[in-house]
């Protein structure tokens, strides 16, 4: 396959790799560019409708924190600067946000269009072959399952708790004081879903161990290679010229 796992995987490495080396116009031309991959490109477009959804969410709230980090850093970071709107801008604090906010939106878009264009199953055959261990694999899955359901718990005990007449609508204080009677039932419910669920995969005679069938053993395909071998070269460009 041109573009599974693997090759998704080391194109996620690449830009990962160009977000620490490129300079800031390059980083913001890449993340436009993961943006359309999702929506056009088929190998990366995302699982779900839903999926697609959040991950236009997280690209508008990446591109606030973006420029949240540039304003933060050119009003603080002191040097040769200017005032617009009584707002001491500094031209060194500028550069230095500009360059960290575009690094953490094409790093962060890198990682999460791998992640929705990738599902679990194909992720633990991926951790599987790169010779991770079959029980650290179990806990990831895990893991990323509980992860997963958590929206749909935290809505479930929200609306049950408004219903015995929690202030979780309420002001600042109330909230945060309803806050333990929405965490606590989460916790308890997530521990009990725990034991059961390991409970019932030992009767099934689960072991911790799973098995990479024949067809779901891919090999890295000749653009992972090359995605691979560009990324470790932006890294050493970087390392070693700058």
């Amino acid at each position: 396959m041109l573009f599974g796992t693997s090759t998704r995987f080391a194109f996620t490495f690449f830009l990962s790799a160009c977000a620490f080396s490129l300079p800031w116009q390059l980083n913001i031309a890449l993340a436009v560019f993961i943006v359309f991959l999702e929506r056009m490109a088929k190998p990366f477009r995302a699982r779900s409708s839903n999926i697609h959804r959040t991950f236009q969410r997280f690209a508008r709230r990446m591109t606030l924190l973006a420029l949240f980090i540039v304003i933060l850093n050119a009003v603080f970071l002191r040097g040769d600067g200017t005032t617009i709107g009584g707002l001491p801008l500094y031209a060194g604090g500028l550069e230095f946000g500009i360059a960290v906010g575009t690094r953490v939106m094409l790093l962060s878009l890198s990682i999460l269009l791998f992640f929705t264009s990738t599902s679990l199953k194909e992720f633990s055959f991926f951790l599987l072959k790169a010779g991770i261990p079959t029980n650290l694999v179990t806990i990831i899955l895990l893991s990323s399952h509980f992860v997963e359901q958590l929206p749909s718990k935290i809505g479930q005990i929200f609306s049950a708790q408004e219903a015995r007449g929690a202030p979780v609508r309420s002001h600042i204080l109330a909230r945060t004081r309803s806050f333990f009677s929405v965490l606590s039932p989460l916790v308890l419910s997530s521990l009990a879903e725990s034991v059961e669920r390991g409970t019932a995969l030992e009767l099934r005679g689960f072991h911790g161990q799973l098995r990479i069938r024949k067809n779901d053993n891919e090999r890295l395909s000749l653009p992972g290679y090359l995605f691979l071998l560009l990324g470790v070269l932006a890294l050493l460009w970087k390392v070693l010229w700058k």
